[in-house]
């Protein structure tokens, strides 16, 4: 009994013998006893009437917090893959780098050995002209 001492009981008990004399107690016990079961029974219908209205808040918190959660997971795959992806362009970025290097020289040599083809390539030989050939 949460805060009521046995003296206090007593005390209470002895009020209602005076006020109300021991011919009446058991009927004023009866409905002590009735006006609990009817409050109990009062308070247990508005905690089911109050849940029955809250069920749809209910469910919609419980749906939001799914979305929520369902996107953070998103989120936190995408930043995991966002890292992965700089960490995989760090990593080759040197490789990216020694292969444009790489062209770039194939590109140059190219370039020097058509211009050397160019400059070294003969003329076509003309033809030597014909002389015209004597009438018999």
């Amino acid at each position: 009994m949460s805060g009521v001492s046995l003296g206090t009981i007593l005390l209470i008990t002895i009020v209602i013998l005076v006020v109300f004399g021991p011919e009446k107690v058991p009927e004023v016990g009866r409905a002590l006893g009735r006006a609990m079961h009817e409050f109990r029974k009062a308070m247990a219908e508005f905690e089911r009437s109050v849940d029955e209205q809250t069920e749809p808040v209910r469910k919609a918190m419980t749906e939001a917090q799914d979305t929520v959660n369902a996107h953070a997971a998103e989120i936190t795959k995408a930043t995991s893959i966002s890292q992965f992806q700089r960490s995989v362009n760090e990593q080759t970025e040197p490789i990216r780098k020694a292969i444009t290097d790489a062209q770039d020289t194939v590109n140059a040599q190219a370039a020097e050995i058509s211009k050397a083809a160019s400059i070294s390539e003969p003329q076509p030989a003309k033809k030597p002209e014909e002389s015209p050939k004597p009438e018999c």
